[in-house]
């Protein structure tokens, strides 16, 4: 399965990052392993294959636009070291919930 969530991002001080809603969609797509027009293409074998096995998401599925949306961020007093601490801490839930998600089952390896 490939998913394109290339345009489902918010750019805030020149950074790019995916909201709760951004992340509940990718993980939605992933369960259910359908097409998705414009987000996802679950791609056979032999289709990989026919592209001399070149996993570029662009060549299966092209990008969604979600729009980018520029926000202003209000870390109050400590500026950067409250974005990083946040954003540190964000990843790692981020990473947790992705290894959860990977640590799935069977329908993980129902095509490629």
């Amino acid at each position: 399965m490939f998913i394109n969530a290339v345009g489902a991002v918010t750019r805030e001080r020149a950074q790019n990052f995916f909201t709760d809603d951004h992340i509940e969609h990718i993980v939605n797509a992933y369960e259910k392993f359908n097409d998705e027009p414009g987000f996802t293409r679950v791609a056979t074998l032999e289709e990989i294959r026919a592209k001399d096995g070149n996993l570029s998401i662009p060549r299966y599925v092209a990008p969604q636009s979600f729009g980018t949306r520029e926000e202003r961020a209000d870390y109050a007093a400590n500026g950067l070291p409250d974005a990083v601490s946040a954003w540190l801490e964000s990843s790692q839930q981020v990473r947790a919930a992705l290894n959860g998600l990977l640590a799935g089952g069977p329908e993980l390896r129902r095509k490629a």
